[in-house]
């Protein structure tokens, strides 16, 4: 399933938490986990797998049967076989996911599909038009028009073009567009020959840009879909355009098509009915509330189809407003859509949205929409919460292994067999492969989860395993408030006793709390009382922790509570929806899923990996953009380090930026205060550091390592000088946002392949990176992480950092199951996407060796 949502983790309200971190599908991991975690919906299934007797490999000294080569981390590993050391002890037997007991090599198909090149001279010239223009499709039809001097088989991306045909240094040439007459220059500025070492990849890009517009594709943002083939989804205010995704890679297996599946949601309601809805909803800020939601979506205009970023909404104009035409004519918007258009605007008080067209070496152009014109894309975050919409609009997003490699071989075929499509691969002598690309992956043994006094199966989702096991560090709660409203009161006290009974097998026991029942529900409500009755605990004698059952999930509530509670008052709370505890079938299964959270917000632990490399930390980066004009739309950098052995016990801490920057510009005071940390904890500092940064995209990485890295190791060189100590560090990039699938493959058959699955040969483009398939997926098709080691002076074997790293999926404290990416990165995004979203402010410091956040 791709789907083209917003990647954002609202984990303290939601209803499934993360549904792609336990693989029920790739809705882009949304969730607000701490209103219930989602009334138990999908908690716990059957997914034991087979047991694992070990794992051989990786950082043990020496395994049982057989002594480790290398030697690594030391300790001793419970593997069979352990030809590097050993991992882990034996597990249990059950269904599911195949478990493994040792490294095992897996067939795998990619959607990768080989292309072969007959390389000729191509000539690449840079476009200039006199008047300036920003529209690509005037560009393409004016150069077309001169096809008798350029030649036909051109590629152009709006400002470089491409040909085969050698041309002269220089051309002068005209255009015409809506009556306008355009000098188009035309220079020479390289000659890429067949024997150049580096293959033009953003040439190759743009040919199969080329192909896509071939078969009558409608390009949104860098994907192509196909409007003709629209579904409507009955019941529902979205249809569903289906569409690919291309990219152009040049891997260790040679040059490669990377195609995937894609769909692209379009509400069927105008952004006028969505404005209207929320200025209603929200009364004296519904303006401001509209602004909020609309900033930084996509629209598509339904009389030209063409999509629009919206950068404001002019409250202060209308249709009956005038604006200038290139003619330097005046004219109304209302007159301009009826002569353009034949449309006639209803709604003569509408506001217009802003869209800026950027310009290099000029100011940014202002286009103003008709909202009545324009329909919403993507889905918005009732709609979301919309279970039976989801499911339905699952029903044709979600694809299966066996009918996406279908699907895309498909398509491979047919850019074959397509008379303009083929043309172009033929022109510039391109061969594209109908069949996805077979390679030979790894499946790696999963590691034994160990909690107190018991280890349970191995397996990718252990929740029903450990239903009565006892935490490994567990947390009384004795002292704690709990606020209510009237109508909430038995759903209160059926609460405190659930927690109460599962609390006890699991080692954590809970005593009556100080019952605050509420008249209302106003904000200010909640906030009074909360004031009121919290004592400080400053002797860790005063409030513990702060549980609010809400009538309902609105957002300012929730934002007041948490920086309420995260900022002033230095308190973990908790937040639970009223009907999610209403649901009373489910509620034990509900509330073993708060206590377990409560425990975490406590600074207590659930379970455990041993034979971790001692002496070490890991760490996690990652940076959310806030869209919140209030708060000036800043970036929030997250930054989470782990100060124990066991990766399981945290340092947090929050930056804010300038907006957009996705750099961090804190690393040297985060590291800093990290190490003091630990160095308190622990007496003493690591002498290994991972760090794992999500949310970098491959055009930055050098920027990255020139800015990030040195920041780290600067830092680190001023604390360690002071001892004996040479630290040695691993910097490691995560990507989720890819295109690139993997499939096991068993006698022609196509599935998801198995949690540990790991890919480092053929569809990667270096020796240091590598997929890795870490969680459990039954419906649609999993989406693997990429991982690429950007700096590394511990100089671990590939295989040893791929199996950390697959380890550290299993230590995610929100869902018992592997999630996608390890769980310092996983914190990392938590904390820097609750500040950026709800508290807009730093944390207490006396929260930050918790998991306060999640």
């Amino acid at each position: 399933l791709v789907f083209l949502l917003p990647m954002s983790y609202r984990d303290d309200r939601g209803r499934d938490y993360g549904r792609d971190d336990r693989g029920r599908g790739d809705y882009g991991d949304r969730a607000r986990n701490d209103h219930g975690y989602g009334g138990g919906r999908d908690y716990g299934r059957d997914n034991r797998g087979r047991g694992d007797y070990g794992d051989r490999g990786g950082f043990g000294g020496r395994g049982d049967r057989g002594r480790g080569d290398r030697g690594g981390y030391g300790g001793r590993g419970g593997g069979r076989g352990g030809g590097r050391g050993g991992f882990g002890a034996r597990g249990g037997r059950g269904g599911g996911d195949r478990v493994v007991d040792r490294p095992t090599p897996i067939d795998l198909a990619v959607n990768h599909f080989p292309l072969v090149i007959q390389r000729d001279t191509i000539y690449q010239f840079q476009v200039e038009f006199e008047p300036e223009l920003e529209r690509k499709g005037a560009k393409f039809r004016m150069l077309a028009e001169n096809a008798d001097t350029l030649g036909e088989n051109i590629v152009f991306d709006g400002r470089m073009l491409f040909t085969s045909v050698k041309s002269a240094e220089e051309m002068k040439l005209q255009g015409t567009y809506n009556g306008t007459t355009y000098n188009i220059s035309v220079m020479a500025t390289r000659v890429l020959s067949p024997d150049d070492t580096d293959l033009p990849i953003q040439f190759y890009d743009l040919v199969f840009k080329k192909i896509l517009r071939g078969l009558r594709l409608k390009p949104i943002g860098r994907q192509y879909f196909d409007p003709t083939k629209a579904i409507e989804i009955r019941g529902h205010p979205v249809k569903l355009w289906p569409g690919y995704v291309t990219s152009i890679r040049q891997t260790k297996g040679g040059v490669a098509l990377i195609n995937d599946v894609s769909h692209k949601v379009l509400r069927t309601d105008s952004v006028l009915t969505f404005i209207e809805n929320c200025t209603r909803e929200h009364g004296r800020r519904g303006r401001d509330a509209a602004t909020q939601k609309i900033l930084g979506q996509i629209v598509i205009t339904g009389y030209n189809q063409r999509t629009y970023y919206i950068d404001d909404i002019a409250w202060d104009l209308n249709p009956l407003c005038t604006f200038t035409k290139k003619n330097d004519e005046k004219i109304t918007y209302k007159d301009y859509y009826q002569s353009a258009h034949n449309i006639n605007i209803k709604d003569f008080d509408q506001p217009l949205l802003l869209h800026k067209v950027r310009r290099r070496n000029a100011e940014d152009e202002e286009i103003y929409l008709i909202p009545e014109l324009c329909n919403m894309t993507g889905i918005s975050d009732e709609m979301r919460s919309d279970f039976r919409m989801m499911k339905d609009v699952a029903q044709y997003t979600r694809v299966s292994p066996g009918k996406r490699i279908e699907e895309l071989e498909g398509f491979t075929d047919k850019i074959n067999r397509h008379e303009e499509t083929s043309k172009i691969l033929k022109d510039w002598k391109i061969t594209v492969s109908r069949e996805a690309l077979k390679v030979e992956g790894v499946q790696l043994a999963a590691p034994q989860l160990v909690y107190n006094g018991r280890s349970v199966p191995k397996s990718a989702d252990w929740g029903r395993e450990i239903r009565d096991a006892k935490l490994i560090d567990a947390r009384d709660l004795s002292d704690w408030i709990l606020l209510h409203t009237s109508r909430d009161r038995s759903n209160a006290h059926d609460l405190v006793n659930n927690m109460r009974q599962v609390g006890e097998p699991i080692g954590m026991r809970v005593k009556d709390p100080q019952y605050i029942s509420l008249r209302d529900d106003h904000i200010e409500d909640y906030l009074e009382e909360i004031r009121r009755n919290v004592r400080p605990n400053n002797r860790n004698d005063g409030t513990q922790m702060v549980v609010c059952i809400l009538p309902t999930n609105k957002k300012d509530r929730y934002d007041a509570i948490k920086l309420l509670c995260c900022h002033e008052l230095g308190i973990p709370s908790q937040c639970v929806v009223g009907k999610t505890l209403a649901r009373k079938q489910s509620l034990l299964s509900v509330c073993t899923k708060i206590i377990q959270q409560i425990n975490c917000k406590l600074g207590g632990q659930l379970w455990k990996i041993d034979n971790m490399p001692p002496k070490s930390m890991v760490v996690g980066i990652d940076v959310n953009h806030d869209n919140s004009r209030a708060h000036g739309r800043r970036s929030v950098a997250g930054f989470c380090a782990s100060t124990n052995d066991s990766f399981t016990k945290y340092y947090s801490e929050t930056s804010f930026q300038a907006v957009g920057q996705e750099l961090v510009d804190g690393l040297k005071s985060f590291i800093s205060n990290a190490l003091q940390h630990y160095n308190k904890i622990n007496a003493t500092l690591p002498r290994w550091i991972f760090v794992y940064r999500d949310g970098v995209g491959d055009g930055m990485l050098p920027a990255v390592l020139e800015h990030e890295v040195k920041q780290i190791t600067a830092v680190c060189e001023a604390i360690y000088q002071q001892t004996d100590i040479k630290p040695k560090y691993c910097f490691v990039v995560v990507k989720k946002r890819i295109h690139t699938r993997i499939f096991a493959s068993q006698g022609g058959r196509y599935e998801n392949p198995p949690p540990g699955t790991v890919l480092s040969t053929k569809a990667v483009t270096g020796d240091k990176d590598f997929f890795l398939v870490s969680q459990s997926v039954r419906q649609g098709t999993v989406t693997p992480a990429h991982y690429q080691v950007l700096y590394d002076t511990i100089r671990l074997l590939p295989a040893e950092l791929q199996k950390l790293t697959y380890m550290l999926c299993h230590l995610y404290y929100n869902w018992p199951g592997t999630i996608r990416v390890p769980a310092p990165c996983h914190y990392a995004h938590k904390i820097s996407f609750l500040v950026g979203q709800s508290v807009h402010t730093d944390s207490s410091e006396s929260l930050r060796d918790k998991l306060f956040f999640l």
